[in-house]
């Protein structure tokens, strides 16, 4: 048989485990605030990096150039998925991942598995001289 455990002991007990609860609670939300603030300045900057990019593409005609940049995956689609142009490291398994490409036209960010790790995607819509196209860029 167990021994009784005194008074003082119980609310030893019960104060260690009311301190752990409320610093596990603690963790929990820092960590939450953590996690979204870092995936909202990812995607901010996702789209400050595709924003001269698909300034570019706007003022091209019907031949688009190969993208020469090689820090990010960059992909354009037009509406109906179709593969328009892409960055020289893109591979189809990256578009592969993307599918389906949104209805709406705003902006969507979405996380996705490449064969270097998890990726941050921002799909972005735009107009072009071609018509309505999908820039996409990975990181």
């Amino acid at each position: 048989m167990l021994p009784a455990l005194n008074f003082r002991l119980r609310m030893m007990l019960l104060f260690c485990f009311v301190i752990g609860v409320l610093m596990a609670g603690t963790c929990g939300f820092v960590y939450s605030i953590f996690v979204s603030s870092t995936r909202a300045e990812l995607d901010r900057d996702l789209v400050d990096a595709a924003k001269p990019l698909i300034d570019y593409l706007k003022t091209q005609k019907e031949d688009m150039p190969q993208l020469p940049v090689r820090e990010q995956i960059l992909l354009v689609f037009d509406r109906s998925g179709q593969l328009v142009n892409r960055s020289e490291n893109a591979d189809s398994f990256i578009a592969t991942q993307l599918w389906p490409l949104p209805e709406s036209s705003a902006i969507e960010f979405r996380s996705i598995d490449s064969p270097g790790g998890m990726a941050r995607a921002a799909l972005i819509p735009f107009e072009s001289q071609r018509g309505p196209l999908w820039f996409v860029i990975v990181q």
